[in-house]
C-alpha cells in the first residue's frame, strides 16, 4: 500500500531571490520524484500489482470441513492441507501443502484456519487447492468431503485471533466430542492426570469439564 503521507512544507529564505531559488528547486525536486515512481502505476493511475504481492488481507477466511465421519481425529485433518494425498491425475507441483494454524473441532464438521500468506501466489494456491480437495475421499476422515471457505472476509479470524490474546489462564478444561458411549471418566483422569493433580471431573454428555489444583 503507497504512503498517503506529505513530506515538510519547504522554509521560505531570507530574501525575495533565496525564495525563488528555494521553490525552484523544490519544484525539481517534486518533479524528479513523481516521475521516478511513474513506473509503479498503470494508466489508469492505479498502483501495478506485482504477480506476489497480497491483494487485499492476508488473512484467509477459515475452511468449513464438512460430511466427517463421528471419530475423526484432528491429526487426520491436518494431515490433509500439510501431507495432502493427491490422486495422480492432480499435477502435484501445483498443489503443493498448505500450512495450518490450528482446527476448532465441532460435532460432525470442523473449522481449518490456515496460516497467513506472504504472497498473493500463495493465497492463490491455497484457494486452488481448497477447490480440488472438497469431495474427496479421506480415510478415516470422510468418504466425501465437503470442502470451503467460511463465508466472510477474514474479520471472523482476526477478531478470534484478539479474543485470544487477552485469554487469562485456567485450572479448567473444556472437553468436548468425545464418545459418549465408550468415554468413562476413568479414561479422562488417565489421559490428563500426567499433567497435574485433578480435583474435579464433570462430565456431561459429550463433554467434560476438568479442573486442575494449579495452573502451572
Amino acid at each position: 500500500m503507497a504512503d498517503d503521507g506529505e513530506g515538510p512544507a519547504p522554509a521560505p529564505g531570507d530574501n525575495p531571490r533565496d525564495s525563488n531559488d528555494n521553490d525552484r528547486g523544490s519544484i525539481a525536486k517534486e518533479m524528479k520524484e513523481e516521475h521516478s515512481g511513474e513506473a509503479d502505476f498503470n494508466n489508469d493511475g492505479g498502483r501495478k500489482n506485482n504477480d506476489d504481492d497480497v491483494i487485499g488481507s492476508p488473512a484467509l477466511r477459515p475452511v468449513f470441513i464438512g460430511n466427517l465421519l463421528p471419530n475423526f481425529v484432528t491429526e487426520d485433518v491436518i494431515s490433509i492441507f500439510e501431507r495432502p494425498i493427491l490422486p495422480d491425475s492432480v499435477d502435484r507441483d501445483k498443489y503443493g501443502p498448505v500450512p495450518v494454524e490450528r482446527v476448532d473441532l465441532k460435532r460432525g464438521y470442523c473449522f481449518v484456519f490456515l496460516k497467513d500468506v506472504k504472497t498473493q501466489s500463495e493465497k492463490e494456491h491455497a484457494e486452488r487447492f481448497v477447490a480440488m480437495i472438497n469431495g474427496m475421499s479421506v480415510p478415516g476422515v470422510s468418504e466425501a468431503v465437503r470442502v470451503e471457505f467460511a463465508r466472510g472476509d477474514g474479520r471472523v479470524k482476526r477478531k478470534e485471533d484478539e479474543r485470544r490474546k487477552n485469554i487469562e489462564p485456567s485450572d479448567t478444561l473444556f472437553v468436548v466430542n468425545f464418545n459418549e458411549s465408550t468415554t468413562k471418566r476413568d479414561d479422562l483422569q488417565t489421559l490428563f492426570e500426567p499433567f497435574g493433580e485433578l480435583i474435579r471431573i464433570d462430565m456431561k454428555k459429550n463433554y467434560a469439564f476438568i479442573q486442575f489444583r494449579t495452573i502451572a
